[in-house]
């Protein structure tokens, strides 16, 4: 077993998990995109990836755009200032 953390709150999690193992231990929602973050960055963590957790290792949820959208908070700023 490992010791992780989900945003910002530590689980335990077995040493080999699927994505869908982490979103449930930190009540992700599936619309959100996992990543993993290190030391050189956050990593896309793709649904169905297995993986090994050690302890230590952290993942936080972010919200799944595509490259270029705008979102909804930038198309109200854009039809204050018109």
């Amino acid at each position: 077993m490992a010791r992780a953390v989900i945003n910002g709150r530590t689980v335990i999690l077995p040493d080999a998990v699927s994505d869908a193992d982490i979103r449930r231990a930190g009540e992700i929602d599936p619309k959100r995109n996992l990543l993993k973050r290190n030391r050189e960055g956050s990593y896309l963590v793709p649904r169905g990836a297995r993986m090994q957790v050690n302890d230590g290792d952290v993942f936080l949820d972010a919200p799944a755009r595509v490259k270029g959208e705008q979102s909804e908070v930038h198309h109200e700023h854009v039809r204050a200032r018109a």
